[in-house]
């Protein structure tokens, strides 16, 4: 009998230890991030683009602020032109990354960039400010 509730025991212990070494938190580097904005913006779908920015700016009584956000206004679709690209970043400070952005013609870059980037969940950075040319777009 003692041999079947230790047996058991080590069985759940097993199991538990299993899942929580599956369930383990991913982290995003700033570099991460920026790359995916990018290829967010390269993409004709961009529903999902808000997710590349902090929680709390997304968070209101709907589905969030910046879900269905109009991106078209200040980075135009790429359709069949340039697509966009984030280069000469300098990450050495998150509240104030600084990078040039170039994309289609419609877009008119190269234009400098500004993100200042926050932690979510202490190991996945996001965007909490996007600036172009010194204008801040997203706040």
């Amino acid at each position: 009998m003692k041999t079947t509730y230790l047996l058991a025991f080590l069985g759940l212990c097993a199991f538990l230890t299993l899942g929580l070494i599956g369930c383990s938190v991913s982290s995003v580097s700033i570099d991460e991030r920026i790359s995916s904005f990018t290829d967010d913006l390269n993409s004709a779908d961009r529903s999902n683009t808000y997710k590349e920015f902090h929680p709390t700016l997304c968070q209101d009584a709907a589905s969030g602020a910046l879900n269905g956000y109009d991106w078209s206004t200040p980075f135009p679709l790429v359709g069949s032109g340039t697509p966009y690209s984030i280069t000469s970043v300098n990450e050495s400070d998150p509240t104030d990354v600084t990078a040039t952005i170039n994309g289609p013609a419609a877009f008119g870059g190269p234009t400098a960039l500004k993100l200042v980037m926050a932690l979510y969940n202490s190991n996945d950075w996001r965007i909490e400010q996007l600036w172009l040319n010194g204008i801040q777009i997203i706040k």
